[in-house]
């Protein structure tokens, strides 16, 4: 017959218990001798492996998160980036205009010659790479250039797509 139940509180103390074991590589069997040696009640060796299972699971979840979290806080920085260039883009487009003085002539009203010579941009080019980087970039983090066609038929050659290069294994 089973002994009594861990409350809540003894499991998750457990579950401390056994994470540390589980990082010095205790077998199961070890910690369920282990937690017999401190506790008023038994866990048994399912238990524990069940226990493992939740933890594994909580640590999957908690690296999730923080990947996340720092999938978005780059992709802000990559939004502002491409936000700068695009505004230096438009800046590039605009007319030039360059205003030359020369020497005073003495003519009649002892006027100074200047001139103005305008001229129409094509846009700096490097911008729109900086743009286009922001764009693969976030297509990158966000896991959208993954191969585009993956063949699993094992029985010819396997053939992986990536950016409209073939890789035949």
């Amino acid at each position: 017959m089973p002994g009594p139940k861990r409350t809540k509180a003894q499991r998750e103390y457990d579950l401390m218990f056994i994470a540390e074991q589980y990082r010095l590589g205790t077998p199961q069997h070890r910690i369920v001798e282990l937690l017999a040696q401190d506790r008023d009640y038994t866990v048994s060796q399912p238990t524990v492996s069940n226990d493992l299972k939740e933890l594994r699971k909580r640590w999957r979840d908690r690296a999730s998160d923080s990947m996340e979290a720092f999938i978005a806080e780059e992709l802000s920085k990559i939004d502002a980036l491409e936000v700068t260039y695009r505004e230096a883009w438009i800046r590039s487009l605009e007319e030039k205009e360059t205003t030359t003085t020369g020497r005073e002539t003495r003519t009649a009203g002892g006027v100074q010659k200047a001139t103005v010579k305008r001229e129409q941009l094509l846009g700096d080019p490097r911008f729109l790479e900086g743009i286009q980087w922001c764009i693969n970039r976030r297509l990158k983090l966000r896991g959208a250039d993954e191969p585009d066609r993956l063949n699993l038929n094992f029985d010819g050659p396997q053939v992986f797509v990536v950016n409209g290069q073939e890789f035949k294994f």
